[in-house]
Parts: C-alpha cells; sequence; structure tokens
C-alpha cells in the first residue's frame, strides 16, 4: 500500500503488509516487539564522537539506572506520573524555584533547574551538571510518546501567570 509518489525502491511491500498485519487493530501500547532486519537497514549518519560519548556515559551510567529506578512503580514501569508529582512538589517548596518564578524565569529554565537539582539529590551525586540531567531527561523523555514534562509544565505555566497578578 505505498503512497504513489513514495519510490518504489524504498520501501519493499513486504514491509507495508507487516505492519498491516503486527497493528491490526491494535492499540500502541499493546504492540509487541519490533523486528529489524539487516537487510531492511539504513544507513545512518553517525553522530560527533563527543555528543554520543556523552549520550552513552549518561545511558550506561549508574546516575540514569537510579534516576530510572526511583521512578519506577510497582509492576517495574517507568511511571511519568510519579515524576511530574515529585518535581512539581518540589516546584513548590524550593525557595529558588519560586524565587525563578518570581523573576518570570522561561518554563525551560525553571524545569532544568528541579531536574538537576532533584536528580543531584536522588543519585547522591553532587558533581551532575545541569547538561547531564539534561541529557537524562531527554532519553527518558525518548520513552514518552506523548512528552514527559507535560504536567510539570503546565503547573509551572499556571505559577508563572500566578506570579505575574
Amino acid at each position: 500500500m505505498p503512497a504513489e509518489n513514495l519510490p518504489a525502491g524504498l520501501f519493499p511491500p513486504e514491509a507495508f503488509e507487516e505492519a498491516i498485519r503486527l497493528t491490526a487493530g491494535l492499540p500502541y501500547r499493546n504492540l509487541g516487539n519490533v523486528r529489524i532486519e539487516k537487510e531492511a537497514v539504513r544507513e545512518e549518519k553517525p553522530a560527533p564522537e563527543s555528543e554520543l560519548k556523552k549520550e552513552q556515559e549518561a545511558v550506561s551510567g549508574d546516575d540514569y539506572q537510579v534516576v530510572f529506578d526511583a521512578y519506577t512503580d510497582n509492576e517495574g514501569k517507568f511511571s511519568y506520573e510519579l515524576l511530574n508529582k515529585d518535581l512539581i512538589r518540589f516546584s513548590r517548596r524550593s525557595s529558588i524555584a519560586r524565587q525563578m518564578i518570581r523573576d518570570y524565569q522561561s518554563v525551560e529554565k525553571i524545569r532544568l533547574y528541579l531536574c538537576t537539582a532533584k536528580f543531584r539529590t536522588i543519585t547522591h551525586n553532587e558533581k551532575l551538571t545541569s547538561r547531564e540531567a539534561k541529557t537524562i531527561a531527554s532519553l527518558l523523555d525518548d520513552l514518552s510518546p506523548r512528552g514527559i514534562f507535560r504536567e510539570l509544565n503546565a503547573e509551572l505555566r499556571r505559577q508563572l501567570k500566578e506570579a505575574k497578578e
């Protein structure tokens, strides 16, 4: 079922048939594991080595695993709800976050501060940089189909709005 404007050699018809067969009537979360055949894999540009090395360190590092484990629910799944509730509570308790809100800092800056401070506390790593915290947060965000900080962003916008009034 490829579209007419799609080059015929780009995707084999078997790929479309397999996708239709695997996804027929199933919601997204009930889909099985994706199987990739080696011949179907296209070559991607390698990321710059420094960025790749930083990301690999964050993923394979203990800090990422500790943060992931801290917000895992009883069923063993990562809970975005736990993460957001914890960061929202922290935003209300933190004097620095409240000051940032009074100073009308951007939601991204406030969120970065909250993540960095909270991840430092959870991992007991005072040397965790904001860049590393941002990398961990972006890796966790990649797990979510709808965005990991949706509720936190809404709460921070609400707090900023209240501070303006």
